[in-house]
C-alpha cells in the first residue's frame, strides 16, 4: 500500500534485468535513419482520449476503469500531459513531462514527483518517463546500438534520457508495434505501444491498459497547457 507521505511508492520498485545483447546483424546508418523516420508522429500536436484499465496494489482509489485525457506536442518542443479521471469524482492523476522536467501528482494519495528534486513518487516517475518514450521523436543519435533480431524486428539500445537509466526498444515493422523495457532509479517496467497509440504498461504490482477511443490533431498547443494546476 502507498504510505500517505510524499514520494512514498516503493511497493513495486524492483531492479529489472533487461534482456541481453542481440547477436543479429547491426542496422546500417541508412536503415536506422529510415526506422526512426517511420516512427515520426504525423501531427505536431494531438489530443487523445482513452479507456484506461488499472490493476494495482495501490488501493481501490487507484484501480479500476478511468477516462484518460492526454495532449502530446512534438513541435516546436516536445511536451506531454496526461490526466486520469474516475467515473465520478476529481482527477486521480496529473502528469506533465518535457525533456527538461517531469512532474506529477496523485491527489487521492497525496503523492508527488518532480524530476528537478531527483526524488519523489516512483509510480509518477514511471508515468512521466513512459509518456516521453512513447511520444518524443526518436533520432539516430538517441541510439547506442541497433541490431536486427529478424528481418522485421529491430532491437535498439537507447542512450539514457528522460530520467531512464537504461532503455531497450524493440520495433516490429510488420505490425507497427513498439516495445520498451526501461529502468529508472532501480525500478523497472515494460511498455507496449500499438500503432494507434494504445498502450500497455506492466511493472511489479501494476498493470495499465489504455485503449485509444478518440484522436484529434491540433494545430498548436499553448505552453500553459503543460503547467500543473
Amino acid at each position: 500500500m502507498i504510505a500517505r507521505r510524499r514520494g512514498a511508492v516503493a511497493c513495486w520498485a524492483f531492479a529489472a534485468v533487461l534482456p541481453g545483447a542481440c547477436a543479429g546483424p547491426a542496422l546500417t546508418v541508412p536503415e536506422l535513419k529510415a526506422l526512426c523516420d517511420s516512427l515520426r508522429p504525423p501531427d505536431a500536436a494531438v489530443r487523445l482520449e482513452a479507456r484506461v484499465s488499472l490493476a494495482t496494489n495501490l488501493g481501490s482509489r487507484f484501480a479500476g476503469e478511468f477516462l484518460g485525457l492526454a495532449i502530446a506536442r512534438t513541435s516546436p518542443s516536445c511536451a506531454v500531459r496526461l490526466q486520469l479521471f474516475p467515473e465520478l469524482g476529481g482527477k486521480v492523476l496529473d502528469v506533465v513531462a518535457t525533456p527538461a522536467r517531469r512532474r506529477g501528482v496523485m491527489p487521492p494519495v497525496s503523492a508527488e514527483y518532480d524530476s528537478a528534486a531527483a526524488s519523489g513518487d516512483r509510480l509518477l516517475e514511471m508515468f512521466a518517463v513512459s509518456l516521453l518514450l512513447a511520444h518524443a521523436p526518436l533520432q539516430p543519435e538517441h541510439v547506442r546500438e541497433a541490431h536486427w533480431e529478424t528481418p522485421q524486428r529491430a532491437r535498439l539500445q537507447l542512450i539514457p534520457r528522460f530520467g531512464a537509466d537504461r532503455c531497450v526498444l524493440w520495433i516490429d515493422r510488420s505490425r507497427g508495434e513498439r516495445e520498451f523495457a526501461a529502468v529508472a532509479r532501480g525500478a523497472g517496467w515494460s511498455m507496449r505501444v500499438q500503432p494507434d497509440g494504445s498502450v500497455t504498461i506492466q511493472a511489479k504490482g501494476f498493470r495499465l491498459s489504455a485503449a485509444i477511443s478518440a484522436r484529434e490533431a491540433l494545430s498548436s498547443v499553448a505552453d500553459s497547457t503543460f503547467e500543473l494546476d
